[in-house]
């Protein structure tokens, strides 16, 4: 049998023996349920079949990828659930994998299955299987046995094909398949324990479920037994994410689409279910207190917003008023009291600079509160007017916190916007506060670069940055000027783009202009350097790369531009040699001087001339060998500049011996290698 044929065998058997795993663990043996005993026979005899040709049928789960028989699945064969399941299995389980061979029984088989048909959340369970697998005690079964995977390239897939298969996308197409195969009775009853064991899911696994509708009668039935099962405390939450994800949607669509609507009518459904009553009633109950204690407090809260008012900062230091602030100002704006709203939120911006560092905590959390109460394009507003303030808010806070980090997040899409409208002076304020904490981490702390750091990285986005980069060329001094702080900014979050510039541009001024600002980044850039110079590219190109290296580089990046050294163009080598002279340090030093002796004539001179500028008094004895082996006069000539700019008495005798070989010598190039050599002793016996 051919080897396409096993492989669409294995498939089969996979299937077969999932789904009696699902069905044993739905329907116990002891009842005798036919669903049970049906798929076992289905499984046993699709296993039995690969087995009758000689072959071991072999599961196995590599890098979070299943295999079977040794070769990868495919694509289309990934996302059937059935295979997907037995992999999310095999995980649970840490099996790596499993071999069914000849001799196999069904009551082994049979044996087998029902002990792994467990449910994944079943901890104690998982334990009891994993000990009975260690210890072997099935004969035909082999559990983790060493293989060799040989995988055919058609066959592979990427990791980013396996991320794209997930349960979520799997469980809606099941949810059709057996709303069709069940009857009432078994609809009932499957959707019951899958409610008990899709409940028991994180709360992102359950959102992905919850907010995509579930279709037929066995949808219905999964969604009340869902409502049923899940905890108290895990239905709030999942019931306040789908209202934000609402809202959000609204605020953003003026015509809400079918998904839309279907969000609704799931968020309805929930509301109106046993769960979502008790919830309405729990938030009923907490409003009518909060009003209660509104009511009381109401002439001490009027007192301390007229306070605030007032210009002072007292009321900045009372819990309840600030509790209360963000709601007072939320109804000046459902009133149309934009005016008397906004005089607030100037407040708020001053208390967001004060020098009382409790003072800012409780004005922070205000401004926090605001602008999740207010609809999008409010909070779009209030950001916009306290972005100074936040900006500089940022610099001086001694403490990361979800508020922080929120209003961190608010303030990258104020600067999106920003950027988008090319209001690029505005938004560099806000730019240079992240850059700033990028440059301070070490009296801030690690936290607050990281966060920094993330933010600038997702500020820009393709358009962004080629409306940075078309206004950075641009004849508009002053769109040049802001584009410009901009992109320094921006950093290492621009500098790829700015690297294509570079390479692409067929103007010397406008590459001229590119590397001063690839400079100005600094050393954030040298990271794409370093990968652009590590790829094949003209040598102008790499030339400018490596002089970018010397300005912005460190001794880290000698490794990667040693090759140069023997770059084909000498006007490369010679770039690489200033580099490396220049961040090189003592080994920089040692490195020219390992290349001088295999360097041709032309690009000897010039390393013999780096040396004197050093002043590398470990090249002497080097040069002086050089001195009195070469003919060439140019690189004669060299050699004794750079032993005058050295200084070493060592160079002297031999220095001596080269002037009497070249006395009588009327050739007007000699003459210039003996003036040299006088010269360089006048100045080694000066430097003594």
């Amino acid at each position: 049998m051919t080897n396409p044929d096993i492989h669409e065998l294995a498939i089969k058997a996979i299937i077969s023996v999932n789904s009696a795993i699902r069905n044993i663990s739905l329907y116990p043996l002891t009842s005798a349920a036919a669903a049970a005993v049906s798929s076992i026979d289905s499984a046993f005899k699709a296993v039995k079949e690969i087995l009758e040709h000689g072959e071991t049928l072999i599961f196995a789960e590599h890098e979070n990828q299943l295999l079977v028989c040794g070769e990868s699945i495919t694509r289309e064969e990934h996302k059937k659930l059935q295979l997907s399941s037995l992999l999310e299995l095999m995980l649970n389980l840490e099996i790596k994998n499993i071999s069914f061979t000849q001799g196999l029984e069904k009551s082994e088989f049979t044996t087998f299955l029902e002990i792994i048909s467990t449910d994944s959340e079943d901890d104690q369970k998982i334990e009891r299987i994993k000990k009975i697998i260690t210890e072997r005690k099935f004969p035909h079964i082999l559990i983790d046995q060493k293989v060799y995977i040989s995988v055919d390239s058609k066959h592979r897939h990427s990791p980013s094909d396996t991320q794209e298969i997930s349960l979520p996308d799997a469980f809606f197409p099941m949810l059709q398949t057996l709303d069709h195969i069940l009857d009432s009775e078994g609809k009932a009853k499957i959707s019951f324990y899958m409610a008990a064991s899709i409940a028991k899911r994180d709360e992102d696994f359950l959102l992905n479920i919850l907010t995509r509708k579930m279709n037929g009668n066995f949808g219905t039935l999964l969604f009340d037994n869902l409502m049923d099962v899940v905890e108290e405390e895990k239905f709030e939450k999942l019931v306040f994410k789908i209202k934000q994800i609402v809202k959000t949607n609204k605020e953003k669509n003026t015509e809400p689409g079918s998904d839309e609507n279907d969000l609704l009518q799931i968020l309805r459904d929930m509301i109106r279910s046993p769960k979502g009553a008790q919830l309405q009633l729990r938030i009923q109950n907490k409003k009518a207190r909060e009003q209660l204690e509104k009511k009381k407090n109401a002439p001490r809260l009027r007192n301390g917003l007229d306070s605030i008012l007032s210009d002072s900062n007292e009321s900045f230091k009372d819990p309840e008023v600030m509790a209360y602030l963000p709601e007072a100002i939320e109804q000046l704006y459902a009133h149309k009291q934009n005016k008397a709203a906004e005089k607030f939120i100037d407040r708020l911006g001053d208390g967001l600079l004060n020098n009382d560092q409790l003072i800012r905590q409780y004005v922070s959390n205000a401004v926090s509160q605001l602008i999740d109460k207010l609809p999008y394009g409010l909070q779009i507003e209030v950001v916009k007017r306290l972005a100074y303030n936040l900006a500089d808010w940022l610099k001086i806070e001694k403490s990361t916190s979800p508020v922080y980090e929120k209003l961190c997040i608010h303030l990258k899409d104020m600067a999106q916007i920003m950027l988008r409208k090319n209001q690029f002076a505005e938004c560099n304020h806000i730019l240079d506060a992240f850059h700033y904490i990028c440059q301070k981490e070490e009296r801030l702390g690690e936290k607050f670069k990281i966060t920094a750091q993330d933010i600038m990285a997702d500020i820009p986005d393709k358009t962004i940055i080629k409306t940075l980069i078309d206004d950075f060329l641009a004849d508009d001094t002053e769109k040049r000027k802001h584009a410009t702080h901009t992109l320094i900014r921006l950093g290492s979050a621009t500098a790829e783009t700015i690297m294509e510039q570079l390479k692409n541009s067929d103007n010397r001024y406008e590459r001229a202009r590119v590397l001063k600002l690839l400079t100005e980044i600094g050393p954030v850039a040298a990271q794409y350097v370093e990968h652009h110079l590590k790829i094949g590219n003209p040598w102008y190109y790499t030339r400018n790369l490596i002089l970018l290296i010397g300005k912005i580089g460190d001794k880290s990046h000698i490794k990667t531009l040693m090759p140069f050294l023997k770059y084909k163009d000498i006007r490369v080598r010679r770039e690489c040699l200033f580099t490396i002279c220049a961040i090189g340090e003592d080994q920089g030093e040692k490195i020219i001087l390992n290349a001088l002796p295999d360097a041709e004539d032309r690009f000897k001179i010039d390393i013999v001339k780096m040396l004197g500028r050093i002043k590398s008094q470990k090249a002497v004895p080097q040069l002086i060998k050089l001195l009195e082996s070469e003919s060439l006069e140019d690189l004669q000539e060299s050699i004794c500049v750079s032993l005058g700019y050295i200084g070493s008495p060592r160079a002297v005798p031999v220095l001596k011996s080269f002037i009497e070989q070249k006395k009588g010598d009327k050739e007007a190039k000699n003459r210039t290698v003996k003036n040299a050599a006088e010269k360089a002793i006048e100045m080694i016996e000066k430097n003594q």
